[in-house]
This record gives structure tokens, sequence and C-alpha cells, in this order.
């Protein structure tokens, strides 16, 4: 089965679930590198509001993908996704923040090496 979009949809409420978790672990991932982000950058860093902001945001999809599994009666994954480990071994703000949130919302400016930790 194809969906609108073009990918193959899930076949069955099984894969779907799996399809789902997935997503969740993947979210529980971001929210989990912006916290400890925030944590890594302290009170004042100009980029605290942005990165909070990103966090909530990982975290409310967290809470819909669980909700929407549990209205499958799904079982909830308790694994994070291997984005985390990628992510976090990235030791410049500015690179790990392009790497985890490549979007526009960013400003459009390049912030890669634009303000690491050591600056």
């Amino acid at each position: 089965m194809e969906s609108s979009n073009g990918h193959d949809a899930p076949h069955s409420t099984a894969e779907l679930l799996a399809a789902l978790n997935e997503l969740l672990e993947a979210e529980r991932a971001g929210a989990r590198v912006a916290r400890e982000t925030l944590v890594e950058m302290g009170a004042g860093h100009r980029w605290q509001a942005l990165v909070a902001d990103i966090q909530r945001d990982e975290v409310h999809w967290c809470g819909m993908l669980m909700k929407v599994i549990r209205g499958l009666n799904g079982p909830l994954s308790d694994q994070t996704g291997a984005f985390y480990g990628k992510a976090m071994a990235i030791n410049d703000w500015g690179e790990r923040m392009a790497f985890f949130e490549p979007r526009p919302s960013l400003g459009g400016a390049p912030i890669a090496g634009s303000d690491a930790q050591s600056g």
C-alpha cells in the first residue's frame, strides 16, 4: 500500500506501531539532546531560549506519539534513538544545533562554529 506522499504505508497495526515507536525514539533522542545541551550551555547563553523551545517541541511530540500508541493499545518503546549519540558526539554547540535542527528556524544564518563552547 502506498501513501499519498509516495512512501509505503504500514500494512498492519503492528507495522504502524513499530513506525510510531521509531518516531517516539527519535523524538525522545531530540528531547534529550536539547535538555543536555541546555545544561552544558548554562543560564544566559544567547541560544538558551531557542534550545528550550526545541526541547519543548520534542517533548510535545513525544507526548502526542505516546497518546496515539496507547490509543492503539500498543506497547511504548523505552528506547532512545541513535540520533542522541550522534548529536552529543558533536562538541561544538553551533555544529550540534545545525545537525540537530537544520531548519530556517535558526534564522537562516550559518551557526556552525560560530559559538563554540570554548568561545
